[in-house]
């Protein structure tokens, strides 16, 4: 709250009236957020400069690393300059690095994902609320629609992460059975060329078999299958000599 507060000082917050600043750590993101989003209901030119600029911190919220912002444009499906100018706009909560950006705080992911909160004992309806499942069904998409024949092309976060968002989706059947392909010899050479290894390729699988084992009845095919998996990749790993 205070790294937070003393960077809306250095910014724009007026001291003059101390009884105006917010209470919490929800209210102060929220006061910023109103200043930064256009108008709730505001004219249709700020219509589309409010939604991206929702898209980009819910895609962010989704996000399982540091992303590149070349990458969330394309997730965005906006061109590199835009995106550019969105996270000027919001330099206070996305930090940016030779990494990529990310939030700079997870609290802030759950301020996104709380519909209410409590403020000096009454509750408050979230209007910033996100939707995160949304985006990760948004970057699902974007990788199976661009890879899904072509794993050995995908970029290395697509490599690393679409399991765990098809994860994050995996009440839906579409979603969990996207999840399932993925357990394939493409996927597995595509990561094993790419980061040296099976280790990343063993924690999908992991992903998967916990999806399949929590399906109500449990899909014994997935299990079976997986667990097949998990023995060769075992076995392989043992005759790597030492």
């Amino acid at each position: 709250y205070i790294s937070f507060f003393l960077d809306e000082v250095a910014n724009h917050r007026n001291l003059d009236d101390l009884d105006t600043l917010p209470s919490g750590l929800y209210e102060l993101y929220r006061t910023y957020l109103e200043r930064i989003i256009p108008g709730q209901n505001g004219p249709e030119s700020s219509t589309r400069s409010r939604d991206l600029i929702r898209n980009a911190l819910g895609a962010l919220s989704a996000a399982m690393d540091a992303i590149p912002m070349e990458l969330l444009a394309k997730w965005l499906g906006i061109d590199v300059d835009e995106t550019r100018r969105i996270l000027l706009d919001l330099t206070q909560i996305v930090t940016s690095n030779a990494d990529g950006c990310r939030l700079y705080h997870r609290s802030l992911v759950d301020f996104f994902n709380s519909p209410e909160y409590e403020l000096n004992g009454n509750v408050v309806q979230n209007v910033y609320v996100i939707q995160v499942q949304d985006h990760h069904r948004r970057i699902a998409q974007y990788y199976l629609k661009s890879f899904r024949r072509r794993w050995d092309q995908c970029d290395e976060y697509g490599l690393r992460h679409l399991s765990a968002h098809l994860r994050e989706l995996a009440d839906s059947d579409e979603y969990r059975n996207e999840l399932y392909a993925l357990m394939a010899e493409p996927v597995m050479s595509a990561k094993m060329s790419r980061t040296g290894s099976h280790k990343a390729f063993s924690g999908d699988v992991s992903m998967a078999l916990a999806a399949a084992e929590a399906e109500q009845p449990p899909n014994l095919e997935q299990i079976v299958k997986c667990s097949l998996i998990t023995a060769e990749l075992a076995s392989r790993a043992r005759s790597v000599p030492a």
